[in-house]
């Protein structure tokens, strides 16, 4: 006897199958138009070239590891304003009842102080690029 599937995991398995398609049909267009717009000629950018290849993995790595970056520091700053409302709501009691203000401006400044977490990395490798 077969076992069926829910339709919403097959239609998320489809979906994720256009998505990693979609991404390899980008990443060779890129590699193409990155082919015309550096006036290589094409016999000279094979994929059996091991120069071209490692270009082509770390090329197509650099997206990905700046989102992963990104999304580290997102999840850094949330949780240091979860400490910081948690360190609020100990400390001053009044909040849940309305008698006391929460401090915002401590908020915005965890917030602002957390917004550049990944900014270091991303600096430093676009800045040794550029030279």
């Amino acid at each position: 006897m077969k076992v069926f599937e829910p339709k919403e995991f097959t239609s998320g398995r489809q979906s994720q199958g256009f998505a990693i398609g979609s991404a390899c049909l980008v990443s060779l267009a890129l590699f193409g138009s990155f082919v015309t717009a550096s006036s290589l000629r094409p016999e000279d950018t094979t994929l059996l070239d091991n120069r071209v290849y490692v270009g082509l993995l770390i090329g197509a790595m650099l997206p990905y590891w700046f989102s992963a970056l990104t999304m580290k520091s997102v999840g850094v700053a949330a949780l240091a304003m979860v400490e910081e409302v948690r360190r609020q709501f100990r400390e001053l009691p009044g909040i849940l009842e309305g008698t006391t203000k929460p401090d915002y401006k401590r908020c915005v400044q965890v917030s602002a102080q957390y917004s550049q977490y990944a900014a270091p990395p991303i600096t430093t490798s676009s800045a040794a690029f550029s030279t």
